[in-house]
């Protein structure tokens, strides 16, 4: 390892202005982990993640949300932070709590972790949301942003509409 950490903690405050190669590299290592089978499950901070524990904390933090079911669960790093992913000489570090999570779980880790600088979570969003229409790729970063009907959230059984878009990996297609 001969770069260090590109954030100082799991958030960037600044722009850490990685070449095109460490996203290109990004890109095709996020790939390859999704090409992956593995019967193990992810334990970020230890908790092995399991639909119940994501069910309990998305009770926890949004009370009115009725359908928290995972439908497609991919393999990830599961601790994919600004302080694990190494530049400008791209490496990821960290990887013992890797394992099967909820699609996008990775991403959306970096994502979230680099709102302070937002030219690089819009760049995070561009390069890794897809969404697939009718077998088409179109790129859509608007599509995260798009809040699902409050009716929906509230209709219990109801399942949110199947052209429902995720934020993911490139592999990403409607539900």
């Amino acid at each position: 390892m001969t770069s260090p950490p590109v954030g100082k903690s799991t958030l960037v405050l600044d722009d850490p202005g990685l070449p095109d190669a460490w996203r290109e590299a990004l890109n095709a290592s996020l790939d390859a982990l999704a090409a992956q089978r593995t019967p193990r499950r992810a334990t970020p901070d230890t908790v092995t993640i399991t639909q119940e524990q994501v069910t309990q904390t998305l009770a926890e933090a949004f009370p009115c949300l009725a359908d928290t079911g995972i439908e497609r669960w991919a393999p990830a790093h599961a601790d994919l932070t600004w302080a694990n992913v190494m530049g400008p000489e791209f490496s990821i570090i960290d990887w013992e709590d890797w394992g099967m999570a909820p699609r996008g779980r990775d991403v959306s880790t970096l994502w979230g972790n680099a709102l302070a600088v937002r030219t690089l979570a819009d760049r995070v969003c561009q390069e890794r949301l897809t969404v697939r229409v009718e077998g088409t790729k179109v790129q859509n970063q608007e599509a995260v942003l798009t809040p699902v009907p409050k009716a929906r959230t509230q209709l219990g059984s109801q399942r949110t509409p199947s052209r429902q878009t995720h934020l993911g990996d490139s592999r990403s297609r409607a539900s």
